[in-house]
């Protein structure tokens, strides 16, 4: 288990999304340039080009306002005891700064920071007898700027992984 939040890019996320089920992942992919000579061929030299960072969690609570940073898109409103989510024909993707929290049973917590991401914007809602659990799939883009407007590192420009040892 852990805790996702969300802010605006440019700032650490204080807005906390909620707990989130076990099976967290982080999938980062680096596609590789390959250079082979001789015969056999063998790999002389490799150069990346193409890399990216995708967290997929679940979601244990069930809310619109969250449901549309899931989404990236739609509008909320709110009355007494009403919250509505209109979704539909918005062509543009909200960024967000996005942190996970996971604390280790060894007393560690572990970070993961994507400086800027948008929702994949893609969701599955299964309403059955098990709990409810809502979908969050965000993806990584570059950021000249960590949060704080500081200047990224040249080769940390998508994201961090932070282990705090107890």
């Amino acid at each position: 288990m852990g805790r996702l939040f969300l802010g605006v890019t440019g700032a650490t996320p204080s807005i906390e999304v909620g707990y989130v089920n076990a099976g967290v992942e982080l999938a980062i992919t680096r596609e590789k340039l390959e250079v082979r000579q001789g015969n056999p061929k063998l790999l002389v030299k490799q150069w990346v080009i193409n890399e990216g960072a995708q967290l997929t969690v679940n979601g244990l609570e069930l809310d619109v306002t969250k449901l549309q940073k899931a989404l990236g898109a739609g509008e909320t409103s709110s009355a007494t005891v009403t919250d509505t989510l209109v979704f539909g024909a918005d062509t543009n993707a909200t960024e967000y700064a996005v942190r996970f929290q996971h604390d280790m049973p060894n007393g560690a917590t572990v970070f993961i920071d994507l400086w800027k991401a948008q929702a994949s914007g893609e969701m599955s809602l299964t309403f059955g007898d098990d709990p409810l659990q809502v979908p969050y799939v965000f993806m990584a883009q570059d950021s000249a700027t960590v949060w704080g407007g500081i200047a990224a590192n040249a080769k940390g420009r998508l994201m961090r992984i932070t282990v705090i040892n107890p």
